[in-house]
Formats: structure tokens, sequence, C-alpha cells
């Protein structure tokens, strides 16, 4: 997910789109179907002013969102800006990385799904974040500073939900970093710094500290805005920002990518964010300038093939797009849309086509996706 485009400024930037990037979900047992406690938060971004953070109640069943009830408005304490979020130690904690500099740190109420705001919230970060991701493990996150051209890596204590910035744990990245990327194993760390390529970085197990792999050029005309690895850590995939997507093979020893071919795959106009299931069977990319979700299946050797009937219609201005933790639905957050978030079902007689399931209204300028 983004919430910028390279080197343009917030102002400019409000008339387009957003990130992350990069959200860690937790799965749960959702067996009995219908409404249960799962949870979906929206980040609302909200132009130059304060942001809020929505929060739904999701229908497992349908994949339908109802705002909760607590607190009265939908919403979280006010953010400056959120914009990405992540979800992490179990679901206990959500962590949004926001605009003016700052991580604001929430627990989670597990009946309700309200978030309370951390008594040492919020965090210091970097310049300008637009994304933000956890280790599998809970143990470590890291934020990347658009502005700075920085990775900000913090140690979190599962008990309190604190954040403590890694001694030495701020990495100075190839270029402007705007999305990020776990390897499932939480060995490996990618970086998209749209035309300076993807940074590879191996992860300390014992204390975060990044370790820079190799930074790995861009395919001609590509500016990668966002990075995804499928769920088998085999393959990563970059939403180029322009019209495609790139594809590369994962040393799965030094995390290290090859180009999985010479030439991209076509997608939407400027895809800005890219998610894919935890099985490793297909992607999907938020197109901001074709108001439109672009559905790929993941063949054998990480090559993609279209899916039928794609791309897919979302609302104005796509800014992210997140398949829930059970992987039977996809929601889009429209930056500057009505209705603010489009939600499919994923078929089953075709698998990974979307069917339209409904929308959602969240708060002003939605900009990105968690899920409890």
């Amino acid at each position: 997910m983004m919430l910028r485009t390279a080197k343009i400024s917030l102002a400019v930037l409000m008339l387009v789109l957003l990130t992350s990037c990069g959200s860690f979900f937790t799965a749960s047992d959702d067996s009995g179907g219908g409404t249960s406690n799962r949870f979906v938060y929206i980040a609302n971004f909200n132009g130059a002013g304060p942001g809020t953070i929505s929060v739904f109640r999701m229908d497992t069943t349908a994949g339908t969102l109802s705002p909760v009830a607590s607190p009265s408005t939908g919403a979280s304490p006010v953010t400056d800006g959120p914009a990405a979020m992540s979800v992490t130690v179990g679901g206990k904690f959500l962590y949004s990385a926001n605009d003016g500099g700052t991580v604001s740190g929430f627990s989670i109420d597990a009946a309700s799904g309200g978030l309370t705001l951390l008594s040492t919230s919020p965090f210091n970060s970097g310049v300008l974040p637009t994304a933000i991701v956890a280790t599998p493990d809970g143990k470590f996150l890291y934020v990347a500073n658009s502005g700075a051209g920085n990775i900000t890596g913090f140690s979190v204590n599962a008990t309190t939900g604190e954040l403590t910035a890694i001694p030495a744990g701020s990495k100075i990245t190839s270029g402007f970093p705007f999305g990020l990327a776990m390897h499932p194993s939480g060995a490996f760390l990618y970086a998209a710094l749209d035309t300076d390529g993807i940074d590879v970085y191996a992860i300390n197990s014992s204390t975060g500290a990044l370790t820079l792999v190799r930074n790995v050029p861009t395919l001609i005309g590509g500016q990668p805005q966002a990075v995804v690895v499928e769920g088998q850590g085999r393959f990563l995939y970059a939403a180029d920002g322009v019209n495609a997507v790139q594809a590369y093979v994962i040393n799965s020893s030094t995390g290290d990518l090859t180009n999985q071919r010479a030439t991209p795959y076509a997608a939407g106009n400027t895809p800005v964010a890219i998610i894919a299931d935890s099985g490793g069977r297909w992607i999907y990319t938020a197109n901001r300038g074709s108001n439109n979700v672009t559905a790929f299946a993941i063949l054998s050797d990480g090559s993609l093939t279209e899916i039928s009937g794609s791309p897919f219609t979302a609302g104005s201005t796509p800014s992210d797009v997140r398949i829930d933790p059970t992987s039977k639905f996809v929601y889009v957050t429209n930056l500057n849309g009505s209705p603010s978030v489009t939600i499919f079902s994923i078929d089953t007689a075709t698998p990974g086509r979307l069917t339209s399931a409904g929308s959602a209204q969240a708060g002003t300028n939605p900009a990105a996706i968690a899920f409890k």
C-alpha cells in the first residue's frame, strides 16, 4: 500500500493514492461461520487533518462489515494521518504508521474489537512513513520512512505492546522505501524503492537488526510501489506503479531475488498495492489509475496468468487491497471514492475470480486495511 507516489508531495498525493503495505494478519478459527470476533480495521488518512481508524465486525459467511458499537463513532482515538497498519502479537495489538512521523500503538479488545491507545504511544519513527510490517512471531516491527530513505526497526513487548527502537536498527535504504514485505519465515524483509528497485534484508532473529543482502534493480520502466511474498515463501511480486507486476524467485537460503522472467505481467493503470493469498495460489493488485483490481493465478514456476473476468471494478482511487485471513474475501479501500470499501468474495468455481459482495463506508480518505 502506498500513501504517496515517489517524490510527490503530500498535497499532490491527496488527489491520488496510498499503502502498504504490508499488514500482518493473525489467523483464527471461523469454523462456526457467520458473525464472529473477527474484526477489520480501516485507516482513514483524512487529507491534511487528523485521521481515525474505523473498526468493523466481519461476517465470516457473507464478508459484510458492521461498525462496532464501541467506540460509539466506530473509530479509534485520533491519529496523525494513519498511512499503514499492522496487527501483531496474536491479535493483541494494532500499530498505525502515521504521516507525522510516528507509530501509534493500540490494544485490541477481544470481544468488541475496540481500540485503546497505549499509554506509551506514540513512538517516533521517521519522516513520512508509508508502510509497516511485523515478523510472524510478533517480536519485531519495521516501518518504511519514504521521506528519510530509511527503515526503522522496533522490538515489541508481547505483554504491554510497547515499542523499543532496535539499537542501531535504523537502516539506510538504497532509495526511498514505499512498501515493505515480510518473508513468511521471518528471516527476510523486502523494501520497494520506486525507480531504485527492491532492497533485500536478512533479519537477525535475536536482535531484529537488518543486514542488506542486495539491491535488486527494477526492470526497465518499473517503479515498485509495493511488494508481497506469496504464502509459501517461494516468490515475490512487485506492483510497479506504472502498469504491471514484476515477478521474482526467492533464494530460500539468502532471500535474494532472481527475475522470474525478463518482462513484467500487464496489470491495470498505476498498480500501487498488491496482496497474495496464504496458500500461494493467486495475487491481486489495486490499480489507482484505472479504479479496478487485477487478479492473477500463480503457477508452479512463479509465473502469472490473469484470471477469467479480471480486472474487477473497485471504487475511485483504490489505495489498498487485502485478503481476509480465511482467504474467502478481498477488501479494497478507495481513497477518493464512495463507497470507501469495496468487498469481493473469492469464487470457488473459478478459483481466484472475484464476485461483488457489497461495500462499506469508513472515514475520510480510507488508506489501509488490517485484520484481527
